[in-house]
């Protein structure tokens, strides 16, 4: 089909032709999106697929890997503030306020295996983790900062 596949994300594959037309298909585990600027190319892509696969057309775009798509003419935009607004209400930290003293305590103190007390349950502490690893991942601007 004249794909390339990313060398930054294996799922991602890109098909140019000689013109400005391009083809983006992004798969993940029993999900396939596709973007482009050429209708045409991806009339001919879902047609190609349905003969290999059974597909079924989802309409555009709207929610996918917790983030909010939106479309406009120029552009795409993803959003992901549903998923930190669900994190802050889980760990009953929506209505908190930044507080720089507790900020500049947490970087000067030298915390220690050996002091404060175990949690009990450290699934709900491992799972917060886990959701913020998430969300650094999907936004490199965090991530580097």
């Amino acid at each position: 089909m004249g794909y390339v596949q990313c060398h930054s994300n294996h799922t991602c594959f890109i098909h140019r032709n000689s013109t400005v037309q391009c083809i983006i298909l992004l798969v993940y585990v029993d999900y396939i999106i596709l973007t482009r600027n050429d209708s045409v190319g991806i009339a001919q892509v879902k047609r190609d697929m349905s003969q290999a696969f059974d597909i079924k057309d989802l309409s555009p775009l709207k929610y996918f890997l917790d983030s909010d798509v939106a479309h406009s003419r120029q552009r795409i935009l993803l959003s992901q503030m549903k998923y930190i607004l669900n994190l802050l209400q889980d760990t009953r930290m929506l209505g908190c306020k930044p507080n720089m003293l507790l900020l500049l305590w947490i970087l000067t103190s030298s915390l220690h295996q050996e002091s404060g007390e175990l949690l009990k349950d450290p699934s709900t502490y491992q799972h917060l983790v886990g959701r913020l690893i998430y969300f650094t991942n999907t936004r490199p601007d965090l991530t580097c900062g």
